[in-house]
């Protein structure tokens, strides 16, 4: 199968072949995750504000309110965000967890510099582990379930569809190695 037939399979699908409520789900999918990163971002910029008058950067409450407060549905895509993005860690954390994001230098005879980068490592490797056990809390597995796109009168039939393109999809990754 050449790429063009698997991108198709894998990405074009959706587009072409199936049902519109398929395309329904997928479409809101991406389009609260879009519209829930201009939130974010939102959310940055009230944070990070330069005050014209004073030339200082600090929180405006008066631009979140306009921005994000006083728009529900805003806030609720950065909630959406918040959860897709933790489900897909929760997913990947065994990767995560067997990989060394360690930076600083290892052994004996090292510099204050050195030292304090192994400080910074031992935060982040901290960091990590919190976000990993937020990821697999309770909580967030209750926040959004992706096997909701197999519910439905067409279920059986968009659940066929995804096992067959990843089959294709499989069997010519095997074929090119």
């Amino acid at each position: 199968m050449s790429f063009v037939r698997r991108r198709r399979c894998i990405i074009g699908s959706f587009r072409v072949s199936l049902p519109p409520l398929d395309r329904g789900v997928l479409f809101r999918e991406v389009k609260l995750t879009s519209i829930g990163l201009h939130a974010s971002i939102s959310i940055h910029i009230c944070h990070d504000y330069l005050d014209q008058e004073t030339g200082e950067w600090a929180p405006n409450l008066q631009c979140f309110i306009s921005r994000l407060a006083s728009h529900p549905e805003r806030l609720s895509n950065v909630y959406f965000n918040a959860i897709l993005i933790l489900r897909a860690v929760a997913r990947a954390a065994p990767y995560l967890q067997a990989y060394d994001i360690g930076t600083a230098p290892v052994g004996r005879h090292l510099d204050d510099r050195a030292k304090a980068l192994q400080m910074e490592d031992k935060e982040a490797k901290e960091a990590l582990k919190e976000v990993l056990k937020l990821a697999r809390s309770d909580e967030i597995a209750k926040g959004f379930d992706e096997g909701d796109f197999f519910i439905g009168e067409d279920a059986t039939v968009r659940r066929s569809r995804l096992e067959m393109c990843n089959t294709e999809f499989s069997a010519d990754l095997e074929g090119a190695v």
